[in-house]
């Protein structure tokens, strides 16, 4: 990732003070180290297409255990590292290249007590800053949409799994007609933006040396949660907001509604869709 795009992707997904506008609300609302969850905090940081529903599935179907070693790559605010390790009791290593990410993140995991058992490190999904074999799972949600050089994403993150190990793989791909519409959740503009068709999606990730487990379409099922975000509810992927006013505008304000309404557009046309996988790392 150039210079330029990782500094697009970094001001496009988080503003400098998130961290912040996020303590504020959770002030407000009485929320400290004493009465935070995570699923408290879904509402905004479990911030991709479905949330923890499909944190929750992909988990389940991963086996995920709690003598893993998790590498989360692209963590952002950390929502779904914390869900593993508060509901498997596993050690999770997230990495991220947003600060403003990092330190809300740090923030989120302290306030919910898991810093002993989640940690991160900025660091670009391309050149992780990990010994070889170091992890027993790897976890990737809505990153690799943001990275041009995918072979080295894969290749990257295979390098730091042991020999048999799973990893999970959520996110975009390019669909077979119409044009995607910006601004996108994911990007404000075609330069940051990086999808590829399914098909070549997986020739990727098998030359990369990963044996594709299990591959789910979710397509159809991202169509009807972003209907409802589009029509004006914000939490759509949640149900109902744990905190009040902790939801997405904290990271796009107004502009979230245009973006989820253009993620419509996309999924109606056919320009965009989205995958669940399960891989095995050969």
């Amino acid at each position: 990732m150039t210079d330029n795009v990782a500094e697009q992707v970094a001001t496009h997904y988080a503003p400098s003070d998130l961290r912040s506008r996020v303590s504020s609300v959770l002030e407000a609302a009485g929320k400290d180290g004493t009465n935070t969850g995570v699923l408290d905090l879904a509402s905004l940081d479990q911030s991709h297409v479905m949330g923890t529903l499909a944190t929750r599935r992909l988990a389940e179907r991963a086996g995920v255990r709690d003598s893993y070693d998790v590498i989360d790559v692209g963590a952002g605010m950390g929502g779904p590292a914390r869900f593993l390790a508060a509901t498997y009791g596993c050690h999770v290593t997230g990495v991220d290249i947003t600060p403003p990410y990092l330190e809300t993140a740090e923030y989120l995991t302290e306030l919910t007590n898991l810093s002993h058992l989640v940690s991160f490190r900025q660091a670009e999904a391309t050149s992780l800053p990990f010994v070889d074999e170091t992890f027993d799972l790897g976890w990737t949600q809505h990153a690799v949409q943001n990275v041009d050089d995918k072979e080295r994403f894969f290749g990257e993150l295979r390098r730091v799994l042991r020999p048999g190990a799973k990893a999970v793989v959520h996110d975009l791909y390019r669909g077979r007609s119409g044009d995607v519409h910006f601004p996108a959740m994911w990007a404000r503009d075609e330069s940051a933006s990086f999808l590829i068709s399914d098909a070549d999606m997986r020739a990727v990730i098998e030359a990369s040396g990963f044996q594709i487990v299990d591959w789910i379409d979710g397509t159809q099922e991202a169509w009807d949660s972003n209907a409802k975000r589009a029509a004006g509810d914000v939490n759509a992927r949640e149900g109902q907001i744990a905190v009040p006013g902790l939801d997405i505008s904290l990271l796009h304000g107004q502009n979230w509604m245009e973006m989820a309404g253009n993620s419509v557009k996309d999924f109606e046309v056919g320009s965009v869709g989205i995958f669940e996988a399960i891989l095995s790392r050969t």
